[in-house]
């Protein structure tokens, strides 16, 4: 799990938002303790494109794809209509004794 409650952006909130046009893209609603959302600096009301360099309209599909990885991805977004990319830790995968 990436940590993060997430909603579609509106179309009245989506026309404000400069450079933002059609591409897929969801509000940050909350972000879990602990989490990688929260490991990577992730906020309330950022706005979430990319995870990995793969576009947020994948989101279901981008979380299968992490759960088995190790390491950090790069996560896109809009805070403050500025674009900001950050880097999300992944849980570590290895087993344990």
């Amino acid at each position: 799990r990436l940590g993060v409650k997430y909603a579609p952006v509106l179309p009245a909130v989506r026309r404000k938002i400069a450079g933002l046009g059609d591409k897929a893209a969801v509000v940050v609603q909350d972000v879990a303790p602990g989490s990688p959302a929260e490991k990577s600096g992730l906020k309330r009301e950022d706005i979430l494109l990319s995870i990995d360099d793969v576009s947020i309209g994948l989101l279901p599909q981008i979380q299968v794809d992490l759960s088995t990885r190790t390491g950090s991805v790069p996560v896109e977004i809009l805070r403050a209509g500025k674009p900001l990319t950050l880097e999300m830790p992944l849980g570590d995968k290895t087993p344990g004794p």
